[in-house]
């Protein structure tokens, strides 16, 4: 479902940016600090309401604005749409989709599905456990993004309920109890699904590294699942530990569930953060995002995701960096790439097959097409 068109309005230094990129691979050349990670920004932006390297939106709206805009148009079996998403620096914004007013920026994300892989994906090693969730439920809410991504908003309503319920003394037991059940219900069904995709993941996962060969440990890693609670108990008993009661009754936050889960990731039993270079994590963080567009493309999904590469060709050696680019091709999804240079491109006979390519250059802001020249 290629990204047929995007147009930028104030967004870090991209003043007015638009233009259309081909299904294949759009190259994004530029010196650094020149606007080529701020437009992949735009684009992973318009496809889930955020950005992939900050959590305000201040950095992300021009000095000399108060908001930004973005607007792309979609292509699907189904037909064309338009998505549209505007932040203010006041906190106000809004999601635009069709000219119909969206609820949430999770509607982005199902008609424009992003998947990121960048040099910050160590951090699936090294960060915390609200990473490795975020990591997961990417591909839970994708693999059956109808039915998964009523399951997210059933779960988030379920624990703010019964959170509220926690600080407040004017809840009667019955409905207490009846928000305790469906937590316990979405949880349950929550758990399962990350357990059952997880498997596949790993499947998956094994075939890359099958097809990329000698990769330093990539064989001997391994991701357990940690559930959010103790595994030998269920969760209900989990919830109904006297310490844990109690450390309800004097937060007001429910103690055990999905929402503290973690992925365990493992080489020989020994965290591998401990055995991993920096390096290492890069590259086993990038097969790992790969695989993820893999379990998609194996059930034939018809919404792979738009995929972001960005300044990878620089971390590593022209081996890799073919067996890179001739796995994203195979996948035949929307690609965008940054590089310094095209010289640091293999050469297109190794990896471009018939896929289709344009090329475009960005200097302080501004984009400009260009011929593809090896």
């Amino acid at each position: 479902m290629p990204l047929k068109r995007i147009d930028i309005h104030n967004f870090r230094n991209l003043t007015r940016v638009s233009f259309r990129p081909v299904h294949g691979f759009n190259i994004i050349v530029g010196c650094n600090g020149s606007g080529k990670s701020s437009l992949l920004e735009a684009v992973y932006a318009l496809g889930s309401g955020k950005s992939f390297r900050v959590t305000q939106v201040k950095p992300l709206v021009q000095f000399t604005a108060d908001r930004f805009l973005l607007y792309g148009e979609v292509q699907r079996k189904d037909g064309q749409h338009s998505l549209g998403l505007e932040k203010r620096l006041n906190g106000e914004g809004s999601v635009v989709i069709d000219g119909s007013r969206a609820t949430t920026t999770s509607e982005l994300a199902l008609l424009l599905p992003i998947q990121h892989v960048g040099l910050d994906d160590f951090q699936l090693f090294e960060g915390g456990p609200r990473i490795r969730r975020r990591f997961i439920d990417w591909g839970v809410f994708h693999v059956e993004h109808g039915k998964n991504s009523a399951l997210f908003r059933r779960f988030e309503r379920a624990i703010k309920q019964r959170n509220s319920g926690l600080r407040s003394v004017k809840i009667s037991g019955g409905e207490r109890d009846a928000w305790d059940s469906e937590f316990l219900r979405c949880a349950t069904s929550l758990d399962d699904a990350r357990q059952a995709y997880l498997d596949r993941l790993m499947a998956a996962y094994r075939d890359l590294c099958a097809r990329f060969g000698d990769v330093p440990y990539a064989n001997q890693l391994m991701i357990h699942y940690s559930p959010g609670w103790d595994q030998k108990l269920t969760l209900k008993e989990a919830l109904q530990r006297p310490g844990s009661m109690e450390r309800e009754r004097k937060t007001g936050i429910t103690q055990a569930g999905p929402h503290r889960a973690d992925l365990r990731m493992v080489i020989e039993g020994i965290p591998a953060r401990d055995i991993l270079s920096r390096g290492q994590m890069k590259v086993l963080g990038h097969l790992l995002k790969l695989a993820q567009i893999r379990v998609l493309a194996n059930q034939h999904n018809d919404q792979l995701p738009v995929i972001l590469l960005d300044d990878l060709v620089a971390e590593l050696d022209e081996r890799n960096v073919n067996k890179l680019l001739n796995t994203v091709r195979e996948f035949s999804a929307q690609v965008f790439l940054t590089v310094l240079d095209t010289k640091q491109l293999p050469s297109q006979q190794h990896w471009l097959g018939e896929a289709e390519i344009k090329l475009f250059h960005v200097e302080q802001g501004q984009l400009t097409e260009q011929p593809f020249q090896e």
